[in-house]
Protein backbone atom coordinates (compact mmCIF):
# COMPACT_ATOMS: atom_id res chain seq x y z
CA UNK A 1 0.00 0.00 0.00
CA UNK A 2 3.22 2.29 0.47
CA UNK A 3 4.43 1.72 -2.82
CA UNK A 4 1.18 2.60 -4.04
CA UNK A 5 0.95 5.80 -1.97
CA UNK A 6 4.85 6.46 -3.17
CA UNK A 7 3.61 5.93 -6.90
CA UNK A 8 0.66 8.69 -6.88
CA UNK A 9 2.98 11.30 -4.92
CA UNK A 10 5.54 10.87 -7.91
CA UNK A 11 3.02 12.00 -10.30
CA UNK A 12 2.61 15.04 -11.82
CA UNK A 13 -0.48 17.21 -11.32
CA UNK A 14 -2.07 16.46 -14.58
CA UNK A 15 -1.15 12.48 -14.35
CA UNK A 16 -3.15 12.58 -10.97
CA UNK A 17 -5.64 14.28 -12.23
CA UNK A 18 -6.26 12.11 -15.21
CA UNK A 19 -5.95 9.30 -12.58
CA UNK A 20 -8.76 10.61 -10.13
CA UNK A 21 -10.71 10.80 -13.55
CA UNK A 22 -10.22 7.16 -14.36
CA UNK A 23 -10.83 6.02 -11.06
CA UNK A 24 -14.15 8.14 -10.58
CA UNK A 25 -15.27 7.24 -14.22
CA UNK A 26 -14.54 3.43 -13.18
CA UNK A 27 -16.51 3.77 -10.02
CA UNK A 28 -19.60 5.62 -11.27
CA UNK A 29 -19.60 2.59 -14.59
CA UNK A 30 -19.29 0.14 -11.97
CA UNK A 31 -22.28 1.42 -9.62
CA UNK A 32 -24.56 2.16 -13.07
CA UNK A 33 -24.58 -1.23 -13.96
CA UNK A 34 -23.46 -2.88 -11.17
CA UNK A 35 -26.44 -1.89 -9.18
CA UNK A 36 -28.71 1.10 -10.71
CA UNK A 37 -29.48 -0.54 -13.95
CA UNK A 38 -30.34 -4.45 -12.39
CA UNK A 39 -32.92 -2.54 -9.79
CA UNK A 40 -34.07 -0.22 -12.72
CA UNK A 41 -34.60 -3.58 -14.66
CA UNK A 42 -36.05 -5.68 -11.89
CA UNK A 43 -38.94 -2.83 -11.62
CA UNK A 44 -39.53 -2.90 -15.07
CA UNK A 45 -39.86 -6.76 -14.96
CA UNK A 46 -42.30 -6.48 -11.94
CA UNK A 47 -44.35 -3.78 -13.33
CA UNK A 48 -44.90 -6.44 -16.86
CA UNK A 49 -45.31 -9.06 -14.77
CA UNK A 50 -48.21 -7.45 -12.51
CA UNK A 51 -49.67 -6.04 -15.59
CA UNK A 52 -49.63 -10.02 -16.98
CA UNK A 53 -51.28 -11.36 -13.70
CA UNK A 54 -54.06 -8.85 -13.70
CA UNK A 55 -54.92 -9.08 -17.18
CA UNK A 56 -54.95 -13.34 -16.23
CA UNK A 57 -56.92 -12.33 -13.23
CA UNK A 58 -59.22 -10.52 -15.25
CA UNK A 59 -59.61 -13.15 -18.24
CA UNK A 60 -60.76 -15.34 -15.27
CA UNK A 61 -63.24 -13.18 -13.76
CA UNK A 62 -64.66 -12.88 -17.22
CA UNK A 63 -64.83 -16.74 -17.56
CA UNK A 64 -66.14 -17.17 -13.93
CA UNK A 65 -68.90 -14.95 -14.95
CA UNK A 66 -69.71 -16.78 -17.92
CA UNK A 67 -69.14 -20.26 -16.60
CA UNK A 68 -72.07 -19.40 -13.94
CA UNK A 69 -74.41 -17.81 -16.79
CA UNK A 70 -73.70 -21.24 -18.17
CA UNK A 71 -74.69 -23.10 -15.17
CA UNK A 72 -77.52 -20.75 -14.36
CA UNK A 73 -78.93 -21.68 -18.07
CA UNK A 74 -77.90 -24.96 -18.30
CA UNK A 75 -81.54 -26.79 -16.62
CA UNK A 76 -83.32 -23.99 -19.04
CA UNK A 77 -82.78 -25.36 -22.38
CA UNK A 78 -86.62 -25.20 -23.78
CA UNK A 79 -88.82 -24.98 -26.91
CA UNK A 80 -92.01 -24.01 -27.73
CA UNK A 81 -94.98 -26.10 -27.34
CA UNK A 82 -95.97 -25.61 -30.55
CA UNK A 83 -92.89 -27.14 -32.08
CA UNK A 84 -93.40 -30.34 -33.70
CA UNK A 85 -90.24 -31.77 -32.68
CA UNK A 86 -90.81 -35.41 -31.43
CA UNK A 87 -87.22 -36.77 -29.77
CA UNK A 88 -87.83 -40.70 -30.88
CA UNK A 89 -88.81 -39.44 -34.58
CA UNK A 90 -85.79 -37.12 -34.81
CA UNK A 91 -83.33 -39.34 -33.25
CA UNK A 92 -84.42 -42.05 -35.99
CA UNK A 93 -84.25 -40.09 -38.64
CA UNK A 94 -80.74 -39.03 -37.72
CA UNK A 95 -79.79 -42.20 -37.03
CA UNK A 96 -81.11 -42.96 -40.89
CA UNK A 97 -78.98 -39.72 -42.14
CA UNK A 98 -75.98 -40.94 -40.40
CA UNK A 99 -76.61 -44.59 -41.26
CA UNK A 100 -76.27 -46.18 -38.14
CA UNK A 101 -79.63 -47.30 -38.15
CA UNK A 102 -78.57 -51.04 -38.51
CA UNK A 103 -76.51 -50.49 -35.35
CA UNK A 104 -79.60 -49.99 -33.43
CA UNK A 105 -80.26 -52.55 -30.76
CA UNK A 106 -83.33 -50.59 -28.79
CA UNK A 107 -84.74 -46.97 -28.45
CA UNK A 108 -86.51 -46.38 -25.39
CA UNK A 109 -88.64 -43.54 -24.81
CA UNK A 110 -90.13 -42.17 -21.99
CA UNK A 111 -91.59 -38.61 -21.05
CA UNK A 112 -92.13 -36.84 -17.73
CA UNK A 113 -93.93 -33.71 -16.70
CA UNK A 114 -93.14 -31.20 -13.80
CA UNK A 115 -93.26 -27.38 -13.10
CA UNK A 116 -95.30 -26.51 -16.42
CA UNK A 117 -92.64 -28.60 -18.97
CA UNK A 118 -92.07 -32.21 -20.42
CA UNK A 119 -88.94 -33.17 -20.80
CA UNK A 120 -89.06 -36.09 -23.52
CA UNK A 121 -86.32 -38.81 -23.28
CA UNK A 122 -84.97 -41.50 -25.72
CA UNK A 123 -82.37 -43.79 -24.59
CA UNK A 124 -80.66 -45.50 -27.73
CA UNK A 125 -77.96 -48.65 -27.53
CA UNK A 126 -75.66 -48.79 -30.62
CA UNK A 127 -73.88 -51.87 -30.84
CA UNK A 128 -70.88 -52.79 -33.67
CA UNK A 129 -70.11 -49.22 -34.37
CA UNK A 130 -67.03 -47.82 -35.35
CA UNK A 131 -66.03 -44.55 -33.08
CA UNK A 132 -66.26 -42.55 -36.10
CA UNK A 133 -69.52 -42.96 -36.60
CA UNK A 134 -70.17 -42.36 -33.36
CA UNK A 135 -69.23 -39.12 -32.81
CA UNK A 136 -70.73 -38.20 -35.97
CA UNK A 137 -74.04 -39.12 -34.34
CA UNK A 138 -73.12 -37.61 -31.27
CA UNK A 139 -71.88 -34.18 -32.97
CA UNK A 140 -75.24 -34.05 -35.25
CA UNK A 141 -77.55 -34.44 -32.10
CA UNK A 142 -75.80 -32.02 -30.05
CA UNK A 143 -75.74 -29.67 -32.91
CA UNK A 144 -79.07 -30.03 -34.01
CA UNK A 145 -81.01 -26.38 -34.35
CA UNK A 146 -83.67 -27.86 -31.62
CA UNK A 147 -82.36 -28.09 -27.79
CA UNK A 148 -81.23 -31.87 -27.50
CA UNK A 149 -79.15 -32.44 -25.09
CA UNK A 150 -77.27 -35.85 -24.20
CA UNK A 151 -77.31 -36.75 -20.67
CA UNK A 152 -75.46 -39.69 -20.56
CA UNK A 153 -73.17 -41.59 -22.35
CA UNK A 154 -71.80 -45.09 -21.91
CA UNK A 155 -69.17 -46.77 -24.11
CA UNK A 156 -67.85 -50.10 -24.37
CA UNK A 157 -65.50 -52.49 -26.05
CA UNK A 158 -67.79 -55.28 -28.50
CA UNK A 159 -66.99 -58.81 -28.93
CA UNK A 160 -66.67 -57.44 -32.89
CA UNK A 161 -62.99 -56.48 -33.18
CA UNK A 162 -62.07 -52.25 -33.14
CA UNK A 163 -66.26 -51.95 -32.43
CA UNK A 164 -67.70 -50.63 -29.67
CA UNK A 165 -70.96 -50.83 -28.13
CA UNK A 166 -72.62 -47.39 -26.70
CA UNK A 167 -75.75 -46.21 -24.70
CA UNK A 168 -77.10 -42.52 -25.32
CA UNK A 169 -79.35 -40.71 -23.33
CA UNK A 170 -80.68 -37.50 -25.02
CA UNK A 171 -83.54 -35.60 -23.84
CA UNK A 172 -85.45 -32.33 -24.96
CA UNK A 173 -87.37 -29.84 -22.46
CA UNK A 174 -90.71 -28.47 -23.80
CA UNK A 175 -92.73 -26.05 -22.28
CA UNK A 176 -96.68 -26.62 -21.67
CA UNK A 177 -97.49 -23.29 -21.90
Amino acid sequence: MNKLKDYFLSLEQREKNFLIAGIIFLSVFVLINFFILPVINYKKELNTKIYSYNHQAEQIRKLGQEYKKLIKNSGTYSISKNSDIALFSFMDSLAGKVEIKENIEYMKPSSEKSDGKTIEKVEIKLSGIDMKRLIHFLYSIESSSDAIVIKGLKISRSDKGSFITSTIQAEIVKNNV
